[in-house]
């Protein structure tokens, strides 16, 4: 009964979202065909699979944008334990779950610095189940950033709105299982909610 309740929640947001996403979508590109195995894990670079604004000095967006493949095909019985890991969270292994994001918006949004990609939150709802995965980037061992103690929303004098880059593997840093499902993909800061986006998992053929 509540992985129903629970369900119908996340199809109401994902309404709401779609239909603000859908008066903007003149305002940004995302990019399809793109490479998402090149992209790094806990990465606050553009990549080529990042959203882009279509008038990247003066845009009127403002908000979160994410974007990924429609599918994930992965080796059946294959585990990311088989594969090297690296410090930043990052691996060689081909059993991603990457999403590219974007985000444009004010510095006081959590009274955070300019960098504020570590605490974006993306997660991945299980369409059948319910079952939330969900992280934020991960930057040398720990997620988050520090809060400037001169910054607050009481005492900025220019609260700039900037542009962010995040990149993250849900499988590497939320523990999304190898295995065949549909998810809801959405990324969420303070008030601010991305677009949402459906992707399928599911193994080679044989």
């Amino acid at each position: 009964m509540l992985s129903k309740i629970l369900l119908l929640l996340l199809i109401s947001l994902t309404l709401n979202a779609n239909e603000k996403m859908n008066q903007e979508k003149n305002l940004f590109e995302l990019p399809s065909g793109c490479d998402f195995s090149k992209v790094g894990n806990n990465h606050t670079m553009k990549t080529n699979c990042s959203p882009v604004l279509k008038d990247p000095h003066f845009s009127e967006f403002t908000g979160l944008l994410i974007n990924c493949p429609k599918e994930y095909i992965w080796t059946k019985n294959d585990s990311i334990e088989n594969y090297q890991s690296f410090p930043n969270g990052g691996n060689n292994s081909p059993l991603k779950f990457t999403i590219s994001g974007l985000a444009k918006i004010p510095d006081s949004t959590l009274k955070f610095d300019s960098d504020i990609s570590y605490e974006i939150i993306v997660v991945a709802v299980d369409q059948k189940t319910a079952k939330v995965y969900s992280s934020k980037m991960i930057k040398n061992g720990r997620s988050g950033t520090k809060p400037v103690s001169t910054l607050s929303k009481n005492n900025l004098t220019h609260d700039f709105i900037r542009k962010h880059y995040f990149n993250i593997d849900l499988v590497s840093n939320a523990g999304l299982p190898i295995s065949e499902a549909v998810y809801t993909v959405y990324a969420m800061i303070g008030d601010y909610k991305s677009n949402v986006m459906s992707v399928t998992t599911k193994f080679k053929n044989d």
